[in-house]
């Protein structure tokens, strides 16, 4: 009999080992099949991006970001100056920028250009046929729920004590909040961004800052500056009540100073971790 029970059950253990075993084929082919449609959705998007219009057509040489980004409305608007060269001679250039993003006028200084905004392509023509490595700039305003993008790309959340805003946009989810050119083979070369949100709130962004103001009884500006080439998706807002942390490194002479921006339920921690920033400096400085 005992000999009978065991022989049962190592029937049942291969039977169930065996059920299994489908099941996770399924699952794994499941998530294959999944991940193979994100790449597909991908590649789509891209295609739609560039399809319609000669994105080599111009040379970035410029971005100055100006944007309302309140922290209890899911909603974004402002407008991007973009200085460029013309390649070859064109008369359009195009901007990648998600539909659900209004764009209200297009202007070159004061005077409004025609422009079409469709499968998130802002194509716009300029008011005359430009010669090679001709400079010049277009203004977009624009305006939209920022948060409906596919990528997480611009966010608004509570955290433990205060209230977040960011934005974290590789790979394609830049267009998702403003207009740009998604193209790694075209760093712009320096880009300032001025952003307005509200009292109470602190903005990081890439750069230097360079101006910060309270402008009204309810609204706070930053200005970060930034001198060296970058792409799009290196553009980034982090918004929140931060507590700043300061500190600073010698290398080669030079104080560089360290500032750190910490949510106040993580300064106590963060003031000792922080420390070992300044021997990383001095060996990446070294090395």
């Amino acid at each position: 009999m005992n000999v009978y029970l065991c022989k049962v059950r190592v029937l049942l253990f291969f039977l169930a080992f065996f059920c299994v075993l489908p099941w996770r084929a399924s699952a794994q082919h499941s998530n294959c099949n999944h991940a193979k449609s994100q790449i597909k959705r991908l590649v789509f998007q891209d295609n739609i991006r560039r399809s319609s219009v000669d994105f080599s057509a111009y040379d970035l040489v410029y971005h100055r970001l100006e944007l309302e980004a309140p922290m209890f409305r899911f909603w974004l608007k402002g407008n991007v100056t973009s200085y460029f060269k013309i390649r070859g001679s064109q008369d359009q250039i195009a901007f990648n920028l998600r539909n659900h993003m209004g764009v209200d006028s297009v202007k070159m200084r004061d005077d409004k250009l025609g422009f079409t905004h469709t499968q998130d392509v802002v194509k716009i023509f300029l008011p005359r046929t430009y010669s090679d490595s001709e400079l010049d700039s277009v203004t977009v305003y624009y305006q939209g729920n920022a948060t409906q993008g596919d990528f997480r790309s611009y966010f608004i959340e509570n955290h433990k004590e205060g209230r977040l805003l960011a934005t974290q946009s590789e790979p394609y989810g830049t267009s998702d909040w403003w207009p740009c050119k998604e193209d790694l083979n075209d760093k712009f070369d320096s880009c300032d961004v001025i952003i307005t949100t509200d009292t109470g709130f602190l903005v990081g962004g890439a750069g230097t800052l360079v101006r910060n103001e309270q402008i009204n009884d309810s609204q706070v500006l930053y200005h970060w500056k930034h001198r060296y080439p970058s792409n799009f998706y290196l553009l980034a807002l982090a918004i929140s009540n931060y507590q700043v942390i300061t500190d600073s490194v010698e290398l080669r002479g030079n104080k560089v100073p360290i500032v750190n921006y910490v949510y106040p339920q993580s300064v106590g921690q963060a003031r000792q971790r922080l420390k070992a920033t300044i021997p990383l400096m001095e060996l990446y400085d070294s090395l």
